[in-house]
């Protein structure tokens, strides 16, 4: 008797073997069939962005480019992290994983990732609607106006009146960019 079968005696080792073969049979026609629900679902939204690229269409054609391709990616991005999300969440199923298991990491990692993914879609609603764009200004936190600089996935860099770089997130854009436009103080 070897060492390797002492240790994993092959029944055992046929067993994990069988267990996972039977596994990935389970697995393989659930990944390709959300793999082509996938692919409709990004044509549909592809095809359903068109009419929201005409809100853009006073911007320099450099901006309007660099939105449109933002605006895909990102759409492309969020449809891809739920179809792979829901895809796992099948297939642990049909794994037997047990359901509490999977809800307890599914609140954890909705906890962990609350900030990025509101900064995210704050992100993705600001080029829906063409409401800021490098070269817009702002009224920042401190009083000052700014300048967009740059509009990324979670954060806006903004750029003061004294050149000064702001980063500031998504979801604090709305405010910012709602705010009436400043007046100087009265008896100056």
């Amino acid at each position: 008797m070897s060492w390797y079968s002492s240790i994993f005696p092959p029944n055992l080792f046929q067993s994990y073997l069988i267990a996972a073969a039977r596994g990935l049979m389970l697995a393989i026609p659930v990944a390709l069939l959300f793999e082509l629900g996938g692919w409709l679902a990004r044509t549909y939204l592809l095809r359903r962005l068109t009419s929201v690229y005409g809100r853009d269409a006073n911007r320099d054609p450099t901006a309007r480019a660099r939105r449109r391709r933002q605006l895909r990616d990102y759409t492309v991005g969020f449809a891809r992290l739920v179809q792979n999300t829901a895809a796992l969440l099948v297939i642990l199923m049909l794994w037997k994983v047990d359901p509490v298991a999977i809800a307890l990491v599914l609140v954890a990692l909705a906890l962990i990732l609350r900030e990025p993914l509101t900064d995210a879609v704050a992100g993705w609603s600001l080029l829906v609607d063409d409401a800021l764009a490098p070269g817009d200004q702002v009224a920042l936190p401190g009083g000052q106006a700014g300048v967009v600089a740059e509009l990324g996935p979670r954060r806006a860099k903004l750029v003061d009146v004294d050149g000064t770089v702001v980063w500031v997130r998504n979801s604090e854009l709305g405010s910012l960019r709602q705010r009436p436009a400043l007046a100087p103080p009265e008896g100056a």
